[in-house]
């Protein structure tokens, strides 16, 4: 294929018959303007398996490719919507804002969603750069939204998010669900592999009201690891990672958390916000390093319960 449209319109149509996998050459630059009607750069809709994966990767040596989007004026624009799927893999493949103003920025890198009761299950989303704007407040590098899923195996669950770099969004990894009824996500790792790094920077900035680099809400067996996050900027409440309302295990281990910035006099700063529930068995917080809570006149605590 040419490009990312004949690809993904190809898939979409007709479909797998086996295992898939998109080698997208190192170095190159696909620009693509989202149209109003839909709000997205490239939708997906078509599944894989355990057996028969789909994985679009980045090919030989040099840059990843990039993904260069400019928005419409809604304010929900997505780079990649994956739509109800499973067993899909992006792997260094970068998304980038191309918007100058309000009315063409970007909100979502990666959006995993689906219609009701079927959301996305094994999505990886590894070795890729999600850079969009800080200055605009509904720009969040992944947004997982759990659309009224009854069970573990429908909700947004068992996806992997490695090696990744969120930068220069108003916020970093956003996890929640469409109402506090159905059930919640699980089993969802952010983290590294293969000795890379997890990076959230860069977040906010000095007008941003509550700033989150990872926001957890009904998720159940979570896992945060190995994942800094720094330079988080903003002139209300700031959480290096919130926990609210999960379930099973919550693992957050070996991350470092620095240099947390309000100018809010009545906000506060949190290295790891947790909001223990009782179908919690288990919270698990193992060598992490929380440094550089600042302000003139805000309390700041690294771990908060």
């Amino acid at each position: 294929y040419n490009n990312f449209d004949d690809a993904v319109l190809d898939l979409n149509v007709l479909g797998i018959a086996g295992p898939v996998t998109f080698n997208v050459s190192a170095g190159q630059t696909f620009p693509v303007t989202i149209s109003a009607t839909y709000g997205y750069a490239y939708g997906f809709i078509t599944s894989g398996t355990a057996l028969n994966p789909i994985i679009f990767q980045k090919n030989g040596a040099g840059a990843n490719p990039v993904i260069s989007v400019t928005g419409s004026n809604l304010t929900n624009d997505v780079g990649m919507w994956l739509y109800g799927v499973d067993y899909i893999t992006f792997n260094g493949i970068d998304i980038s804002d191309a918007g100058t103003s309000s009315s063409n920025y970007l909100e979502r890198g990666y959006y995993l969603q689906g219609p009701t009761d079927n959301n996305c299950n094994h999505v990886t989303i590894k070795n890729c750069t999600i850079d969009l704007n800080k200055n605009n407040t509904s720009s969040y590098g992944v947004y997982c939204l759990n659309n009224l899923a009854t069970s573990a195996a429908n909700a947004n669950s068992y996806n992997s998010f490695l090696n990744n770099t969120i930068q220069d969004s108003y916020g970093g990894y956003y996890f929640n669900r469409v109402t506090s009824t159905t059930g919640n996500d699980f089993g969802n790792v952010i983290g590294t592999e293969s000795s890379g790094t997890s990076t959230i920077q860069n977040i906010g900035n000095s007008l941003s009201t509550t700033i989150y680099g990872i926001f957890s809400n009904y998720e159940e067996n979570f896992t945060v690891q190995n994942t800094t996050i720094n330079n988080l900027t903003g002139s209300g409440t700031i959480y290096g990672i919130l926990l609210s309302y999960g379930g099973g295990t919550q693992t957050i281990s070996g991350n470092t958390i620095s240099n947390l910035n309000t100018s809010g006099s009545s906000s506060y700063l949190y290295g790891i916000y947790f909001v223990p529930q009782p179908t919690i068995s288990n919270a698990i917080f193992n060598g992490n390093t929380i440094t550089g809570l600042t302000s003139s006149s805000t309390s700041g605590y690294s771990i908060y319960g």
